[in-house]
């Protein structure tokens, strides 16, 4: 209780409670008031008895301060004890590259961001009422050959998506939080995930724009497209390719059970940190007739309708997953087999490969992420 320890957290309120956290280990936990009492008083200057003591006499509150910073220390929250230095802040953006934060300021500021939503306006106005702007499934097949338009649409695909994690990456480049990248699974599809968990070090309100921002640059790139695929008769099947593929990808955006960029704008709204591990607790109590954990009347509403849409989505994708996935995937393969198998011309038995390419590198990226999402969750459970 002699120790002196310092500590330096992030601390944001939360409706009735508080979240801290430390963003050199992007790691957060709700705690009490009380807590966040002790947490300000752990700068260093103070033992952890007159710590103990202060809080007692100033607000009447017994807490055993040593079995609690027993805890920030488990959790890799202690920055110093005794002078001794614990934590490196090796992970903290300093923002020291001038470019990436010009870049950053001027993608992200309150005039861009009201370009953004009169972009996507104007653009939603344009595909509805301009004669032949709205896509179609035809818009898949660009080109004649089954491969070459299966790696057209799987380069386009990674493109958008990079160009989206970099909108996430500029978002929270420009409010100083680290941004990492990899890839996942939810559900089955595979999905390249920006992790901004150090959003929870700022204000509610400062959040929205970096959830948002991937889909700030989907807009931006959708109205090129538009303009292209009207201005530019040349592009026009590329064009109308990148209109698909952006579509969908804002339709998925609205999929809020795969954790899309929408359900964290709706969960910060909502302020329920928690709320789809909170909603799997839930169902699993619910079919186990298990009782069910304490929460506000509120939390709990918010809780029985994500619950609902998430059974809903996996029913969902299931289906999809066995009725159009699986099969669609079969008989891709079986039709670039029987291209390979049956050669006519030279360039039909290139075009059969670069199919057969695309299909096993796809596979492959699809099994790392499901490695990825393995590794996390067996993280997850040690924890």
């Amino acid at each position: 209780m002699d120790s002196r320890v310092s500590v330096n957290l992030s601390i944001q309120e939360n409706g009735e409670e508080y979240v801290v956290g430390s963003i050199y280990t992007n790691e957060y936990i709700e705690v009490p008031e009380e807590a966040v009492l002790i947490i300000q008083k752990l700068d260093g200057n103070l033992t952890l008895e007159e710590v103990s003591q202060w809080i007692k006499e100033e607000h009447n509150i017994e807490v055993d301060v040593l079995d609690f910073v027993n805890d920030l220390r488990e959790l890799n929250f202690l920055e110093t004890i005794d002078g001794i230095v614990l934590i490196e802040p090796k992970n903290k953006i300093l923002r020291n590259n001038k470019l990436t934060l010009l870049i950053s300021n001027l993608f992200f500021n309150k005039a861009s961001n009201l370009i953004y939503i009169f972009i996507f306006l104007s653009t939603i106005y344009l595909i509805f009422f301009y004669e032949g702007l709205f896509p179609s499934y035809k818009d898949i097949l660009v080109f004649n050959q089954i491969g070459l338009s299966i790696f057209t649409i799987v380069l386009l695909t990674w493109a958008l998506t990079i160009i989206h994690e970099v909108g996430h990456f500029l978002a929270a480049y420009k409010i100083d939080i680290p941004v990492k990248f990899n890839l996942s699974i939810r559900m089955y599809w595979l999905v390249a995930e920006a992790d901004i968990s150090g959003l929870w070090s700022v204000p509610r309100n400062k959040r929205y724009v970096p959830f948002l921002a991937g889909m700030a640059f989907d807009s931006l790139v959708l109205f090129i497209s538009v303009i292209l695929k009207i201005a530019v008769p040349l592009l026009e099947n590329i064009a109308s390719l990148l209109v698909l593929l952006i579509t969908i990808r804002f339709i998925s955006h609205f999929m809020v059970f795969l954790r899309t960029d929408v359900y964290y704008v709706i969960m910060n709204s909502l302020n329920v940190r928690s709320l789809h591990t909170t909603s799997i607790e839930y169902i699993k109590n619910k079919f186990q007739f298990n009782k069910l954990p304490e929460m506000k009347s509120n939390e709990r509403n918010y809780i029985r309708i994500y619950s609902f849409v998430y059974l809903a989505g996996a029913i969902l994708s299931l289906c999809m997953l066995a009725f159009y996935s699986v099969p669609s995937m079969v008989l891709m393969i079986r039709k670039t087999i029987d291209q390979l198998a049956s050669v006519t011309t030279f360039t039909n038995f290139l075009d059969g490969c670069l199919a057969l390419i695309v299909i096993i590198v796809n596979i492959s990226l699809w099994m790392f992420g499901a490695k990825q999402k393995l590794k996390t969750y067996k993280l997850s459970k040690e924890l």
